[in-house]
């Protein structure tokens, strides 16, 4: 099976998948609706009936219902995470037809580094590795901030040959496991996002000098000063003996 057939099989794996997912998706809404709905609507009537047979069924069947409807709150979740899994794929196939086909249309474009003197480099220009039609074009871009940094880090910097040769036998082990790629970058565009907010939020943590409002440093000495204080005056407020 070629590289075309590959893509084409998946996208119409991914796509049915998708397509089940979403009906399975709609029907779960409704319930989830309908057990709401119906166990708050139980639990009032049983509340307000004069009957205690009654109020005690209506409960039990109301609060039935709302567990109930916590369970499909569960599920429903799981078949809209199975949604996004599939579309992702689809972008991905979609994406690796469009690379096939050199359709720079429909690849994603890479950002440029910012910390780069383009002049000086000595064949970043030359060797298009940036912009329409370029090299990282084709190349794809990460799913992680690390990733992008590592990759322009590859590309903008020769690496010894012992290097290359690991790269190129690791690429050649991974060229056959189709699957485990897919299933690997599908991983990385649905949590490329959340790895991206911890990573920035590591850069802020580990900066020397964090810029924070000139106000932030005098609020929070002011509101620790006022805990301890609180709790002294709480402390010298207890009974004696309370604490043993």
């Amino acid at each position: 099976m070629t590289a075309a057939e590959w893509y084409q099989a998946r996208t119409a794996f991914w796509t049915a998948r998708r397509d089940r997912h979403q009906r399975i998706a709609e029907v779960l809404s409704k319930l989830r609706l309908a057990t709401f709905l119906g166990g708050v609507v139980l639990i009032w009537w049983s509340l307000a009936s004069l009957r205690d047979n009654a109020q005690l069924g209506g409960t039990v069947a109301g609060l039935a219902l709302l567990i109930s409807f916590g369970v499909l709150v569960v599920r429903h979740a799981r078949v809209l995470e199975a949604i996004a899994q599939s579309e992702a794929a689809m972008s991905l196939a979609a994406q690796g037809l469009a690379r096939l086909a050199r359709d720079w249309a429909g690849l994603p474009d890479i950002p440029r580094p910012g910390d780069v003197d383009w002049d000086a480099h000595p064949y970043l220009r030359d060797l298009d590795l940036y912009g329409h039609a370029s090299v990282t074009k084709w190349l794809g871009s990460p799913a992680t901030h690390g990733g992008t940094r590592q990759l322009q880090a590859w590309l903008l910097a020769p690496a010894p040959v012992a290097a290359v040769q690991d790269r190129q036998h690791a690429v050649d082990e991974l060229a056959s496991k189709r699957e485990w790629r897919e299933a690997l970058a599908i991983q990385g565009r649905l949590g490329g996002s959340v790895s991206d907010e911890v990573a920035r939020f590591l850069e802020w943590a580990e900066d020397a000098a964090p810029a924070l409002p000139a106000w932030v440093q005098p609020l929070a000495i002011g509101l620790t000063s006022l805990t301890v204080l609180l709790v002294a005056v709480w402390l010298a407020a207890l009974p004696p003996g309370c604490l043993r």
